[in-house]
């Protein structure tokens, strides 16, 4: 497994390390910068001394970090002044109130004020924006993988891609929104026994199930209507797939008014609002992608952009 991951690096090139926090985001990371590495598979100390050294050997252009883990502190000191280190956050402004979350970027900082660290990215606006303003090297970057436009979908079913045990999550509020409308039923992952209470006392038509995939693909309508940390790649992939995707509080969408007007909501935590979405949404589902392809267009031009100016 070493010996694959070893093989990764290669001379002059630009690798990517994720921590198990944001393995998520391994298909975007790949895409847009080549060759990634889970920590997961390097974390012991011959590991790391191997990697390291490997690293070295190699000459690495750039190295990129991502959102943080405590490894980065056996790895990062010991790079060669020859390779760029960068680090990319993908966590928003508003995700900052958590203390875990705002640890992550206390310890970017430190490495940027020990000079480790040559430049920082954001996915999120308003992060870059605020680090920029405190005079940061920083890139605006977004975030893609590879588009696959498929055919509108022929479920009838609606599925929740949100989280029920992330607070930020407004996944109440769109179970409550379904009471309001006409739905066949409703696809979630459930991993708080609240949630099972919740659609037991309240008579939602729910369809449970395991695979995150067979959840978030095959409906006719994704809800992720989040209050922050909405990945934007779940909604490009819901998009491309076919399915409408109504989401709360992101800025995706801001450069496109009726993509903005049809799927993003004023108030994230707006049961009435959110039920008015949804069956404006379904009503008119085929203008919507017909706008979305063009809109995607435009967006994997810019992503590509934002890509290429972070490794210069």
């Amino acid at each position: 497994m070493m010996d694959k991951q070893l093989n990764k690096i290669t001379e002059n090139g630009t690798l990517v390390l994720l921590p198990h926090s944001s393995q998520d985001w391994f298909k975007s990371f790949q895409f847009m910068f080549g060759e990634c590495i889970l920590l997961d598979d390097i974390c012991n100390r011959d590991n790391l001394t191997s990697f390291n050294k490997e690293v070295n050997k190699k000459c690495l252009k750039n190295l990129i970090v991502v959102d943080y883990d405590d490894i980065y502190r056996d790895i990062i000191p010991f790079i060669s002044t020859k390779t760029n280190i960068k680090w990319i956050m993908t966590y928003s402004i508003a995700s900052l109130t958590d203390g875990a979350i705002m640890n992550v970027l206390r310890n970017l900082i430190e490495f940027y004020d020990r000079d480790l660290i040559s430049e920082i990215g954001c996915f999120d606006k308003s992060l870059y924006m605020s680090l920029k303003k405190a005079g940061y090297p920083i890139s605006y970057i977004l975030p893609d993988f590879k588009y696959l436009q498929k055919t509108l979908c022929d479920s009838n079913d609606i599925a929740i891609i949100s989280n029920d045990y992330n607070p930020n999550h407004s996944y109440y509020n769109m179970l409550s929104a379904l009471k309001l409308i006409n739905y066949d039923q409703v696809k979630l992952n459930i991993n708080m026994p609240a949630t099972k209470n919740f659609i037991i006392d309240f008579d939602i038509k729910a369809k449970e199930v395991s695979n995150l995939d067979e959840l978030r693909t095959n409906n006719k309508l994704n809800l992720y209507v989040n209050f922050t940390n909405t990945e934007t790649c779940l909604v490009l992939e819901s998009m491309d797939n076919g399915i409408p995707c109504l989401v709360g509080n992101t800025d995706l969408f801001d450069n496109n008014s009726y993509l903005k007007e049809k799927l993003v909501l004023k108030s994230d935590d707006d049961v009435s609002e959110i039920a008015f979405k949804i069956t404006d949404v379904l009503e008119n589902t085929q203008e919507i992608l017909n706008e979305y392809i063009k809109f995607r267009k435009k967006y994997i031009e810019l992503a590509k952009q934002t890509a290429m100016d972070f490794l210069k």
